[in-house]
C-alpha cells in the first residue's frame, strides 16, 4: 500500500504543535499544513512565521479526506474531546489516514482512539515526543526542540495495524530527526510518571513551600543554581499539568509512595543523627 504524507491537519499550534510544523517545514518543505487553533495569537504567529500554510478556528471547515496526517497537539482533557468530534466527521471518508497525539499520558487516550481504528482506512496510534519547555505558546516555539529526542509511539492492542502504514509513520518522524520509540500504553504511563510527572509534581510542591515561608522574599534573593534548576518547571502551566496528573494518578500516586517512604527514612536517619550529637 503506498502511503505519501502531502497534507497535514495540526490541531493545536501551541509550543509543541508549532514546533513539529517548524521541524516539518525544515525537512518536508513541500507538504502543505494547516493549523487548528482556539488561540488567534498561536495561529497568526505560525501563519506569519510560515509555520504553517493555512488556519482556521473551525474543525467543521475542513474536508478532512484532504488529509493524510492528523495531529492531536492539545492538552490531554482536549485530545480527548477532539477524538470524539473526529469520530463522525471521518465515517464516509475514503482516503488513508493516520492520526496521532502527542500527550503526556497514553492509556487513556489510546483505548479511546482505537475507536477511529473501526473506520476505513484509518489508524489511531498514540505519540509522544519527549521535549518540551517550561513556556508555551506558539511563540516560544524551536523547529529543532525534537532533534535527536525520543518519539514514543504506542499502539492499540486491539487492532492490526498494517505494517505499511507503521513503517511509513516513522519514516516521516524519522525525518524530522526522532529517535522512535515503541511502548505498551500502560508501560508509557508507568515509566513516565516516574521519570517526568513526579519530577514536575516536586518542583510545584518545592515553589509552593517556599513562597508560603515569611521570610519567602529574602530565601529567593539568595537562592543558588540548585534551587533554579529544581524549579524551573514550576513555571510550567499548572492547569496543564494537573490535568495530566489526574490522567495519570495511579501511576502517580504509586511514586509519590515511594518518595514519601525515602523522605521518611531521610527523615528518621536525621532524628538518629541528631540524638547521637545530643550524647556525645
Amino acid at each position: 500500500m503506498e502511503f505519501n504524507i502531502k497534507n497535514i491537519l495540526i490541531i493545536g499550534t501551541g509550543l509543541i504543535g508549532a514546533s513539529l510544523a517548524g521541524a516539518i517545514k525544515t525537512n518536508y518543505p513541500e507538504i502543505k499544513i494547516t493549523g487548528i487553533d482556539k488561540d488567534r495569537n498561536n495561529l497568526d504567529y505560525s501563519l506569519k512565521n510560515n509555520l504553517i500554510d493555512f488556519s482556521t478556528k473551525n474543525l467543521n471547515d475542513l474536508e478532512l479526506d484532504e488529509y493524510q496526517l492528523i495531529i492531536l497537539a492539545t492538552p490531554v482533557n482536549i485530545i480527548k474531546e477532539y477524538l470524539n468530534r473526529l469520530y463522525p466527521l471521518l465515517k464516509g471518508q475514503t482516503s488513508s489516514k493516520i492520526i496521532i497525539d502527542t500527550g503526556s499520558t497514553k492509556a487513556e487516550i489510546v483505548k479511546q482512539g482505537s475507536k477511529l481504528n473501526n473506520l476505513k482506512n484509518t489508524w489511531f496510534l498514540g505519540g509522544h515526543p519527549m521535549a518540551g519547555l517550561e513556556q508555551s505558546g506558539a511563540r516560544y516555539s524551536q523547529s529543532n526542540l525534537f532533534t535527536e529526542k525520543p518519539f514514543i509511539i504506542t499502539r492499540s492492542a486491539d487492532t492490526s495495524y498494517p505494517e505499511t502504514i507503521i513503517n511509513r509513520l516513522k519514516e516521516f518522524l524519522k525525518g524530522l530527526k526522532m529517535n522512535i520509540i515503541e511502548l505498551e500504553p500502560e508501560s508509557h504511563d508507568q515509566y513516565l510518571a516516574g521519570v517526568s510527572h513526579l519530577s514536575q509534581l516536586l518542583a510545584y510542591i518545592l515553589a509552593e513551600i517556599i513562597a508560603d515561608e515569611e521570610n519567602s522574599s529574602e530565601m529567593l534573593a539568595i537562592s543558588g543554581n540548585g534551587y533554579k534548576d529544581m524549579t524551573r518547571l514550576a513555571s510550567s502551566s499548572k492547569e496543564l499539568w494537573e490535568e495530566i496528573f489526574k490522567s495519570n494518578s495511579e501511576n502517580l500516586i504509586y511514586f509519590i509512595d515511594k518518595y514519601i517512604a525515602r523522605l521518611n527514612q531521610y527523615q528518621d536517619w536525621l532524628k538518629e543523627s541528631e540524638e547521637n550529637l545530643k550524647d556525645v
